[in-house]
């Protein structure tokens, strides 16, 4: 439960919030590394 969801359907709004939260890690995780790499 990453952001509360107005309605309340689930399945669909957990999984638009869990692949937003993959892709930020990613997103973050390989932007540091090339901060980390100068």
């Amino acid at each position: 439960k990453l952001a509360a969801s107005p309605g309340g359907s689930i399945s669909g709004f957990n999984l638009h919030s869990f692949l937003v939260a993959v892709v930020g890690a990613i997103l973050v995780l390989g932007i540091f590394r090339l901060l980390r790499r100068e």
